[in-house]
């Protein structure tokens, strides 16, 4: 599969990765380690970050009783997903993967190593009870068909759940339709790919909800207040969604059941409450 070039954004985005990596130490990462932080042993940990200077988002699962990895990946911009498979190293010091397209070929290597590190304001003591050694993985992508080897940067973003394939299916094809819209500045196609009432939720203006398609796109410059930066390095791929939607750039949009339901300054209000239930 081709990888796009993404502009200084990517850059950046590569760039801030591997600074923040670089300060942290190299860990070990068990099956035990793996499991820490999610719901069930089945479930999936879902990672942003790059590929070189290209924003990825990743989904892999460990079967405990192997240290078997299996999973997917995909690019911002691009459709489809990179299948992948392979082991925790015995050492735990790692994992190595091959990949391979929508056909079954075989495209690419992927060798990990993992950093432990503390997220910004974690409490040290806390961090060290409870270390996130399989959080951050590092390493490098090799092609099979060109001599082309990248740098990978990973943080996980998520937890992968089953049963809600379908949802999420239909939240990363609208995901990917969006990004294409919003870059293009298609006000018809955003249009055409909302919920109605659709609303909208600013820090000054409050909320407020669209009920037609010609009103959406009358007032698309009042919605659409996002950088085309921020839009581009979105991956609109696992997005982790439950059963009633999924979040997107960010959480300052809401996708349910393959529609724009919100769309909000900073991260929307539905987005806030499931992270923080007590609030």
């Amino acid at each position: 599969m081709a990888r796009r070039a993404f502009g200084i954004s990517g850059k950046w985005i590569c760039f801030i990765v591997f600074a923040l990596f670089a300060e942290n130490a190299l860990a070990t990462c068990t099956p035990d380690d793996w499991l820490h932080g999610l719901g069930r042993p089945e479930h999936g940990a879902i990672y942003f970050g790059v590929i070189g200077s290209h924003p990825v988002r990743v989904m892999l699962r460990l079967d405990p009783a192997t240290g078997h990895l299996d999973g997917v990946y995909g690019y911002s911009g691009q459709p489809g997903l990179l299948k992948l498979t392979g082991t925790l190293r015995a050492d735990a010091a790692g994992a190595d993967l091959d990949e391979q397209d929508s056909r079954g070929h075989s495209t690419g290597n992927i060798r990990l190593s993992f950093a432990e590190h503390l997220e910004p304001g974690q409490d040290p003591v806390l961090a060290k009870k409870y270390p996130a050694r399989c959080d951050a993985p590092v390493g490098t992508w090799r092609s099979l068909s060109a001599n082309e080897s990248l740098r990978i940067g990973l943080h996980r973003d998520g937890e992968w759940v089953a049963g809600n394939e379908n949802e999420e299916q239909m939240d990363d094809i609208v995901a990917l339709k969006l990004q294409r819209a919003l870059l293009a500045k298609d006000r018809s196609a955003f249009a055409a790919l909302l919920q109605y009432p659709f609303y909208m939720v600013g820090f000054r203006s409050g909320a407020h909800a669209w009920s037609r398609p010609d009103d959406v796109i009358k007032h698309y410059a009042e919605i659409m207040r996002m950088t085309d930066i921020d839009v581009r390095k979105a991956v609109p791929h696992l997005l982790a969604a439950d059963k009633t939607g999924a979040a997107y750039i960010s959480g300052s949009v809401y996708l349910s059941h393959g529609k724009v339901t919100m769309m909000c300054e900073g991260r929307c209000p539905i987005v806030a409450n499931f992270e923080h239930p007590n609030m």
